[in-house]
């Protein structure tokens, strides 16, 4: 899958803050329009954009609720994924990215997985399930599918502007551990010998 958009000049990025120096592996990059990136995503279960925007329209038009629409208007436009630790059992991939309106993604995403499961009700699909719970002081979400393993589980927090997310809330905790820390990839010895050896101390890579 291609992100479709346009990466912005390169920038601060605080969701590398989150990345331990242990990371197997790292993307990180900074989108003129967030959209791009929802646009990318709706489109992976559809098979195409053209056929994800239908869907959607349709969607708006039966219900009055635009997941695209909502979803984009509640993000920012950085993004970082790493695979941050052991791959087995559960492969510890970790999502972090900017958002300017937490209430509005988590009400948009849950009405996203209620809708979901009022669709495939008849069809004897498993539904998704959603949780939230309170852990030393801070609330942590979790969406995933009913009756299944860790492997289908997504936790997630919002912490400083972003989205914190992974497939255990340990690892989620863990990262906001490292960033409290100061102790990211951002300031391991490793990472920096890989970047440009130049004036500009900023990247979308």
């Amino acid at each position: 899958v291609f992100i479709r958009g346009e990466l912005a000049a390169p920038s601060p990025m605080g969701s590398l803050d989150y990345v331990s120096p242990d990371a197997l592996a790292v993307l990180g990059f900074v989108v003129k329009n967030p959209g791009d990136i929802v646009d990318t995503v709706v489109s992976i279960p559809s098979g195409s954009l053209a056929a994800a925007q239908q869907a959607l329209s349709d969607e708006h038009q039966q219900k009055g609720f635009n997941v695209r629409d909502d979803l984009a208007a509640s993000l920012g436009g950085e993004f970082a994924f790493a695979m941050d630790g052991a791959l087995m059992p559960v492969p510890s991939w970790k999502l972090v990215c900017e958002v300017y309106d937490p209430n509005r993604l988590q009400a948009t995403l849950q009405h996203f997985v209620d809708l979901h499961n009022q669709a495939i009700a008849q069809t004897g699909k498993k539904p998704l399930r959603t949780a939230q719970e309170s852990f030393e002081g801070r609330t942590y979400y979790t969406i995933a599918q009913a009756d299944s393993g860790p492997l289908l589980e997504a936790h997630y927090t919002f912490d400083q502007g972003y989205l914190v997310a992974g497939p255990t809330r340990v690892l989620v905790s863990h990262a906001l551990q490292v960033k409290t820390a100061g102790t990211s990839i951002k300031h391991a010895g490793k990472f920096l010998e890989l970047t440009p050896r130049d004036q500009h101390a900023n990247f979308s890579v």
